[in-house]
């Protein structure tokens, strides 16, 4: 081949690939490296507005288009960096174009041999369309995320202010329920409590929805009792029922454990929506929740309940439209019946997070069955909460020969399951007139149960009858009604009756009333062990220096009320700053923090307290908190808070909160740094006994009190050294008993843990104790003797 030809075959490849890096979508250019463009395609030229003559002409044509001198440098740098290594580099950059437009574009240079010379190969893509939708994009992203953390700041802030009141009502009732009230006075108390709740759950709705529609709705699992949880529903919606003559009625299958590991806040919620819609959509009839296992593998249940009613039914068409967020049948549901539509949307979501599913079958004008299922795990009777309550009560049915008269078939059978439950026999008819045949015929029958409303005889000529009879006489029979007793019949209904009681009724109150009207004993004194969480007081057995934080007026009654229950005089903060002003005066052992205070909150105040210069313990602080947001579980845990305590604050969970940490406050510090202190109950009880007994008699008791303390007290060391350890822990024991009674239980408190670590044998504990025994002593001798100089009532 002639240097000719070889020349023209390289015009003629030169022109083809100009024609083909032509057509290519990208701008192209081939540049060595001082800058001069030797390839420069027409679509470079469109991106740019500059020729390839114009760009060779330029001095600097990459600092020309660069808008960013830096970026221009850096890219510099780069290109030297693809020349030296033979890398590919990839940059994203703005350029200004000739008419001075900027555009954004991604550039892609290599380095290529080209007629025996390295030469760079650069890809220009225009970007600018896709760059400013990925921003609005981005906007759009950052706008929904601050309407979300608005939302979720609105709802926090809302749900806290309505939350407030509720739990100051529903901690209040905790703290009636702990005083001495009548059986009545009692179930409407536990229905006013059980209804705050559920009012609580119901405001929690909104705030599940928005957690639900996040993804961040978790379970909390724990031990329930399945029947309770239907019960406390039907407590609920007992009064809007019995307006309608509504029965409430339930059957759990005897093959499930009463009690189970699962959520049952949300199972309740589920059954609160399900029931709620069937008694507001059923004008007479019942409303039936059935709960049955239709899988068991191990210990895993897989549970099927059913809630059927007699309602309006709904038709395919509507059915359709169910489980779907804030939607109902029709608009003329909404006028008639009321409701926002998310029951049903959140009662789905709630079951597909417990891995079940939902749905309805419907007819209309005949009624409705919704029926979800739900996973949950059968505790061994080990750790069955209600079995040791309930044993001894069942004891004494045992055997007994029950006689039950309703003309409900559903209700029969659930009483008739409930009885042999307990260990009776029962005998069952619709019948009235067969069931006074029956106890016209014999004397078998032990106890009786009668409807009240049953056709051709009610229950209370059916216990007229009976009465009339020779077998019938002295039978203890209980009236089940769905209202109380009209006012004309109340005399007679408590001359014939043993007991009556409202529909639904709770089986665990039916049991005790059984057992009440078959021994004549009352109730609380049937069931074992069961003694007024306040009767012991957990100070004597953990002694602490507690500090309420905590803004709220309600609140801070409720929780003081509460710690005096338990025996503690706790410091009170109105805010976080006075808090931290508190724990820097006073060493305490344990901080009830509430999270949402103003001038300082609880987060910063518990940073501050952990932060005090000096101390060799810190304070236990625990979150009072009625968040539900785990976020703000885990401010709390990272603020350096050890645990939360729920609102509304409950009694048992106070103390259960309590013992725990306060045993390990105890064990932290040495026996020798329990604190003596003064005695916030002393004057208290004694002018207690002054209004009770007699004054006179108060100080005559004060002042024999007082020396014989002294010599007991003296008594501990010489008891010790001599090894004398029985007559120790008697003397330790005798001295609580006194103290406690007299009101110093700091110094009762001290003088039980004295008879602790003796029946332990451990000595050098034994030692620390009498010695703080005998300095908590002198404190309270000087109250007593400050009471007694005040002189006697009688002498004012």
């Amino acid at each position: 081949m002639t240097r000719a030809d070889h020349h023209e075959r390289n015009v003629r490849s030169e022109d083809m690939l100009t024609t083909v890096i032509d057509t290519v979508g990208e701008g192209i250019t081939f540049s060595d490296e001082k800058g001069t463009f030797e390839i420069f395609n027409k679509k470079f030229e469109e991106l740019t507005g500059y020729t390839k003559e114009e760009a060779n002409a330029a001095d600097d044509f990459s600092a020309l288009i660069h808008i960013d001198p830096a970026a221009h440098r850096a890219g510099l740098d780069r290109l030297r960096e693809v020349m030296e290594k033979g890398s590919i580099h990839d940059v994203e950059t703005e350029i200004r174009t000739k008419t001075g437009d900027v555009k954004t574009v991604s550039v892609s240079t290599r380095l290529v041999q080209r007629s025996h010379r390295k030469m760079f190969l650069s890809v220009y893509r225009d970007i600018t369309e896709r760059k400013r939708t990925l921003d609005q994009l981005q906007s759009a992203m950052e706008a929904a995320n601050t309407a979300a953390r608005a939302k979720a700041d609105f709802l926090a802030t809302m749900s806290h202010e309505i939350r407030t009141p509720l739990n100051g009502v529903i901690g209040m009732t905790d703290i009636l329920m702990h005083t001495d009230l009548t059986a009545e006075q009692l179930e409407y108390v536990e229905t006013l409590r059980t209804s705050g709740e559920t009012l609580l759950t119901v405001i929690n709705d909104i705030l599940d929805y928005s957690k639900i529609e996040n993804g961040k709705l978790d379970l909390d699992l724990h031990p329930f009792d399945i029947v309770a949880c239907i019960e406390d529903v039907y407590d609920i919606l007992s009064y809007k029922a019995r307006e309608k003559n509504l029965d409430l009625l339930y059957i759990v299958d005897t093959d499930i454990p009463r009690t189970l590991l699962g959520d049952e806040t949300r199972i309740r919620q589920i059954l609160l929506n399900l029931a709620g819609n069937a008694v507001k959509f059923t004008s007479r009839g019942d409303v039936l929740i059935q709960v049955k296992t239709i899988r068991s593998d191990g210990a895993s249940l897989e549970l099927q309940v059913d809630v059927r009613d007699s309602g309006i039914g709904i038709s395919p068409e509507g059915q359709s439209m169910l489980f779907r967020s804030f939607t109902q049948v029709d608009s003329s549901t909404t006028r008639k019946f009321g409701g926002t539509g998310l029951g049903l949307a959140i009662s789905r979501r709630l079951v597909d997070l417990m891995g079940g599913r939902i749905w309805v079958t419907s007819e209309v004008n005949v009624g409705s069955t919704f029926s979800f299922t739900i996973r949950v795990s059968a505790l061994p009777e080990s750790e069955s909460p209600t079995k040791h309550s309930v044993r001894s009560v069942t004891e004494i049915l045992a055997g007994k020969r029950i006689i039950i008269v309703d003309d409900n078939r559903t209700n029969l059978e659930i009483l008739k399951q409930q009885s042999i439950l307990w260990g009776m026999l029962p005998a069952l008819t619709a019948s009235p007139k067969e069931a006074l045949t029956w106890i016209e015929r014999s004397d078998r029958y032990d106890i009786g149960i009668f409807d009240m409303h049953m056709p051709d005889m009610n229950g209370l000529q059916l216990a007229r009858a009976v009465r009339r009879s020779a077998a019938g006489q002295s039978l203890p029979l209980i009236l089940l009604t769905s209202h109380g007793p009209q006012s004309e019949l109340a005399a007679e209904v408590a001359a014939l009756f043993t007991a009556s009681v409202t529909k639904p009724v709770r089986s665990s109150n039916l049991l005790e009333m059984i057992a009440s009207s078959l021994t004549g004993r009352r109730a609380s004194e049937l069931r074992e062990g069961k003694k007024p969480e306040n009767d012991e007081q957990l100070s004597t057995l953990v002694p602490l220096r507690i500090l309420v934080a905590e803004d709220n007026g309600v609140n801070q009654k409720l929780i003081l009320r509460l710690l005096q229950k338990l025996g503690y005089a706790a410091t009170l903060a109105s805010d976080g700053r006075e808090a931290v002003a508190a724990a820097t005066a006073t060493e305490f052992d344990v901080i009830l923090m509430d999270i949402h205070m103003p001038e300082m909150d609880g987060l910063e105040a518990t940073r501050a307290i952990l932060g005090l210069p000096g101390r060799t313990v810190s304070p236990v602080i625990l979150a009072l908190t009625a968040a539900v947001m785990q976020e703000d579980m885990d401010q709390c845990s990272a603020a350096g808070m050890k645990d939360f305590i729920s609102k509304p604050v409950h009694l048992s969970e106070l103390r259960k909160m309590l013992l725990k940490w306060g045993s390990e406050v105890l064990k932290s510090r040495s026996v020798g740094e329990v604190p003596a202190a003064s005695e916030p109950h002393l004057l208290e009880r004694l002018r207690q006994l002054c209004v009770e007994t007699d004054p006179d008699f108060v100080h005559n008791l004060v002042g024999n009190y007082l020396p014989d303390t002294e010599t007991k007290v003296k008594l501990l060391s010489k008891q010790l050294e001599d090894e004398n350890f029985e007559q120790l822990r008697q003397t330790a024991h005798a001295l609580k008993g006194g103290a406690l009674n007299m009101g110093a239980h700091v110094l009762g408190g001290m003088c039980g843990a004295l008879q602790v670590s003796v029946e332990k044998q451990l000595q050098d504990d034994m030692r620390s104790f009498i010695l703080k025994i005998g300095e908590q002593w002198l404190l309270a001798k000087k109250e007593f003797e400050q009471f007694l100089l005040s002189g006697k009532p009688s002498e004012a």
